[in-house]
Formats: structure tokens, C-alpha cells, sequence
């Protein structure tokens, strides 16, 4: 089995713990903005403390963004809009699952990996394989049947 794929499952669980954690959260304090706010809170300061650490290893990378006022503004666009994207997609999916389980919400929700594919090999022109539509067509069917 490659690498990759170990990373891979262990996301399983790390999203898992993600999911049904938000969920009680989410459950418990009735859907308040702030609890996916304020987790927002907390991992800006675990990836500030991370990102000191990482620079005091010795990034190579650093200097790119080191100085906000001399990085391209390609990269600070491109980061601020993934990271709205990060907190739009998250508060929407927080109320998803105030309305429903953690578990359809997931299902559904993960299937962004079909655009992406999609759009990937389209982008970087790799090639989908014939048993990788049948998976691309059990995802969305998928999605059709948790739905009803």
C-alpha cells in the first residue's frame, strides 16, 4: 500500500472525531455561531504557534511570506478567500447538522471529492479510469438515497 494512503485513513478517523465532537456542540448549545467561531479562534492559535515552530526549524518558504506588504497578492488573495471559503463551508455544514446527524451531513457533504476529481482531471489532465466513474456514480447515487 502507498504512503499516501495511511494518511488518508487516518483522516477518517481525525474527521470522525471532528464530526461527532462539532455535533454535540452543536446539539448542546443550539446551533450558536459561536461554537464554530470560536473553534476558529482556538485553531488560529494552535497554527500561530505551529507556524512560529515551523519557522524556527528553518522554513525555506518563509520569505514569501514573512512580509505581507512584499508577498505576491496573488497568495494573499488566494488565502484569504480559502480561508472564508474554510469558515463559510463549515459554519453552513454546522447548521446542516443542527438540522440532521453528523453522519448524512458527512455522506452528503464529503462527496465534494467528485467535483474535485472532476475538475482535477480536467486541470492537471489525469486520466479517470472506467472503475473510477462506477465510484463517481455510487458516490452520487449515494447521495441521492441519504437524501430522500
Amino acid at each position: 500500500m502507498e504512503g499516501w494512503v495511511y494518511y488518508a485513513f487516518s483522516i477518517i478517523i481525525l474527521y470522525a472525531i471532528w464530526a461527532l465532537g462539532m455535533e454535540i456542540l452543536v446539539k448542546k448549545y443550539k446551533n450558536c455561531a459561536c461554537i464554530s467561531l470560536q473553534t476558529y479562534i482556538f485553531a488560529g492559535i494552535i497554527a500561530f504557534i505551529l507556524f512560529y515552530y515551523h519557522i524556527k526549524k528553518g522554513c525555506d518558504h518563509y520569505h514569501c511570506v514573512s512580509d505581507i506588504f512584499s508577498a505576491p497578492k496573488i497568495l494573499l488573495i488566494g488565502l484569504i478567500i480559502v480561508a472564508f471559503v474554510i469558515i463559510l463551508a463549515n459554519r453552513t455544514w454546522t447548521k446542516a447538522v443542527s438540522l440532521s446527524n453528523a453522519g448524512f451531513v458527512s455522506a452528503i457533504s464529503n462527496s465534494y471529492v467528485v467535483i474535485v476529481t472532476i475538475l482535477s482531471a480536467y486541470l492537471f489532465k489525469t486520466k479517470i479510469k472506467p472503475l473510477q466513474y462506477l465510484g463517481i456514480g455510487s458516490i452520487i447515487g449515494g447521495c441521492y438515497l441519504l437524501s430522500r
